[in-house]
């Protein structure tokens, strides 16, 4: 195991270390470290995924000018043994306010046992552990483990790497952090093959001696995804030979009826399983489509009935012009004539009526009033006989005129037959 201190970039009172933890060529993640200046804890982080990290702390008592030590030191984990290095900085004086890293100095090694850093490191907190799962699960099942942990003091150990071990060994996906009460929860994934039986977990803060035992009653059942894997039975089927007809053997008619009879019972279950909300929702489903069929067949029959009604001659109903009969194969007529107006013929009447003798009108001397360009009275020469007024005149004397014909109007024909 190989730590690795990247830069350090520290003030009066707050200090920065980056770095990497490596197992050979291969980077540790999500494992816990923890960084020291002079000897004092001053903050934790977990390791990436590519294995390195980074531990930003603010420091309570300002550093004072001079040179300092930051440590940082991974506890170990499992077969993983632990590992520190060490780096000094220099905080301003006469060498400058910027802090300068020393050569690092390493701890520990893959190839060797751990030997005690250069700077001694203090010495690792006391913790004490406490978890608990479910009171019984089956195989292929995945739970939650949860718990708390404390450091010697009883107070919340916030930070703390936690892992979770089984007869295998440790489970990576297991690890987890403990909050900042000290609590934690993590998940762990039973193996489908478990037995029945008792399944004993190691629940195990990084670091120290401190663990917990947990035991979690097993009842194995069969996985539906290990049936669906079984290949189903070929049934034998004799071969034909010749001069013989084929057959079908009794084993599969009577397989096939037993497969049948399940089915069949399965079904009548269902039906008869049908609970009263499965009823009414039918029923609400069935009068909903009678009332759409009935619905569309009224607005069909709607929009039909409306183009049938919808040609020129329903429209001239409307229309104060008349009609010409069209052809008699029923097509639509598409010519159009005025009415003609009636008008009553009044014969002209004298307005007054004048006594003359017939004599005296035939007169060529006779006097006319210029202002009514009719003749004025007269005065009948004596012995002339009786007078007769003018209208009596007019119509004993006057030439016979033929009376007018009577107007009439043409016929009107009746809609929707041919015209006479």
């Amino acid at each position: 195991m190989r730590l690795e201190i990247g830069s350090v970039s520290a003030s009066a009172t707050q200090v920065t270390v980056t770095g990497t933890l490596m197992d050979g060529d291969k980077p540790v993640k999500q494992q816990e470290v923890i960084a020291h200046v002079d000897g004092a804890e001053v903050g934790r982080s977990g390791t990436r995924g590519n294995g390195a990290f980074t531990i930003s702390a603010n420091l309570g008592t300002p550093l004072a000018p001079g040179r300092h030590t930051v440590m940082v030191r991974f506890n170990g984990r499992g077969q993983a043994g632990p590992a520190a290095t060490a780096s000094d900085f220099i905080i301003g004086g006469d060498e400058g306010d910027a802090p300068q890293a020393a050569p690092e100095v390493p701890v520990a090694d893959e190839s060797s046992t751990p030997a005690a850093p250069a700077t001694s490191a203090p010495p690792a907190p006391t913790f004490t552990i406490t978890v608990g799962g479910p009171e019984d699960a089956h195989n292929g099942e995945v739970v939650e483990l949860s718990g708390k942990v404390v450091d010697g003091e009883g107070n919340p150990a916030a930070g703390v790497g936690v892992s979770v071990g089984d007869e295998s060994g440790e489970v990576a996906d297991s690890y987890t952090l403990t909050n900042d009460s000290g609590g934690f929860s993590t998940w762990y994934s039973i193996p489908e093959d478990q037995p029945d039986g008792e399944l004993r977990l190691t629940v195990q803060v990084d670091g120290s001696d401190a663990s917990s035992r947990l035991s979690i009653p097993i009842s194995f059942m069969e996985l539906e995804e290990e049936q669906a894997s079984e290949p189903p039975a070929e049934s034998a089927e004799p071969t034909p030979t010749a001069g013989s007809e084929p057959q079908a053997p009794a084993a599969s008619r009577s397989s096939t009826e037993e497969a049948e009879a399940p089915a069949a019972s399965g079904t009548v279950e269902a039906q008869a399983g049908a609970g009263p909300m499965t009823v009414f929702f039918a029923a609400l489903i069935g009068v909903s489509a009678v009332a759409v069929v009935v619905l569309t067949v009224m607005v069909a029959r709607a929009v039909f009935g409306r183009r049938r009604r919808g040609s020129s001659v329903a429209l001239a109903i409307l229309d104060d012009e008349e009609l010409i009969v069209g052809p008699e194969d029923g097509d639509e007529p598409t010519q159009r004539y005025e009415p003609v107006e009636e008008e009553e013929l009044e014969l002209a009447q004298p307005t007054e009526s004048y006594s003359v003798d017939d004599e005296w009108l035939r007169r060529p001397d006779a006097p006319v009033d210029a202002t009514t360009d009719v003749p004025s009275e007269p005065t009948p020469p004596a012995g002339s006989g009786p007078s007769r007024t003018y209208s009596e005149w007019a119509r004993g004397e006057a030439p016979a005129q033929d009376d007018p014909a009577p107007f009439e109007a043409p016929p009107r024909p009746r809609r929707g037959l041919p015209a006479d």
